[in-house]
């Protein structure tokens, strides 16, 4: 039957030679692997630097309050809005997710809404963003003119509001000019 189908003796050969030969992983055949370090071409460095870069994206959509974007948010959206509204505003060291007014400008939005400095910002958010996502992204979506209700704790981030009635409820008009 092997003389009419050449195709079993060849299966039936490479078997043999495959029980009988050295396993891949023995030492014996490591001495033949390339002592070379191993190197990319550009495709691979394409495709690395997408898989990190995709990676980034889904770290950044999993996490909202990681430290990328509350970066973004506090250097890039919020400075704007500092110099904008007449604020300077940062985060507690001992609570990270606390915003503490550090000098507000006489003549600002925030001076003529009566904030003063060492006031907290005392938003929430039950989803995880970062404070400061939620309260520069409503500095920044208020038109010039409008008004928007801000919540602080006069007593700072060391005593932020146990009860409502210890907060200030303050409303700011937004300036005129650019967002």
């Amino acid at each position: 039957m092997t003389v009419h189908f050449p195709t079993f003796r060849r299966w039936g050969n490479a078997v043999g030679r495959a029980l009988g030969s050295v396993p891949r992983w023995s030492p014996a055949t490591l001495d033949r692997r390339s002592k070379r370090p191993i190197t990319l071409g550009w495709k691979q460095w394409i495709a690395l630097v997408g898989l990190l870069g995709g990676a980034l994206v889904v770290v950044n959509i999993a996490i909202p309050g990681n430290p990328l974007r509350v970066w973004y948010w506090m250097e890039v959206v919020g400075a704007k809005q500092q110099v904008r509204y007449g604020f300077t505003v940062r985060l507690d060291k001992n609570r990270p997710f606390c915003l503490e007014i550090t000098h507000v400008e006489s003549g600002g939005a925030f001076d003529l809404a009566g904030v003063k400095e060492g006031w907290a910002l005392t938003s929430w958010s039950c989803l995880g963003f970062h404070v400061a996502e939620g309260f520069f992204a409503s500095l920044r979506d208020a038109d010039g003119g409008s008004s928007l209700r801000l919540v602080f704790s006069p007593g700072g981030c060391a005593d932020l509001c146990q009860r409502p009635s210890e907060c200030r409820q303050v409303k700011v008009v937004a300036p005129k000019g650019a967002a």
